[in-house]
């Protein structure tokens, strides 16, 4: 049996459209809600460093137990900034173009 790698899974950060929310982590894939990063939480608003930096500690903690998983991250305007992979070593190969 061929040993294979287990598949890329992705996580979008984004600001959330519902009230008393700031932002939350979705798989990509099914659409489910991962984490909610609202602001009851801390008494006051996350900022986009907080719940960067929240969202990488989780992910970390899947790609510790072998699920190599993309964190993209949406931006107000609906577009996306850089991604980054968790660990590097699932970043796809650069192919000759």
């Amino acid at each position: 049996m061929k040993n294979t790698k287990p598949k890329l899974t992705v996580y979008i950060l984004q600001p959330s459209k519902r009230e008393g929310v700031d932002y939350e982590l979705i798989e990509e894939s099914s659409g489910a809600l991962v984490e909610v990063y609202d602001s009851s939480i801390l008494g006051f608003a996350w900022t986009k460093a907080e719940a960067l930096s929240e969202a990488k500690m989780l992910l970390h903690g899947f790609a510790k137990h072998g699920q190599p998983c993309e964190l993209r991250i949406r931006k107000r305007d609906g577009t996306f900034g850089l991604g980054r992979t968790y660990p590097r070593g699932a970043d796809p190969r650069r192919s000759k173009g």
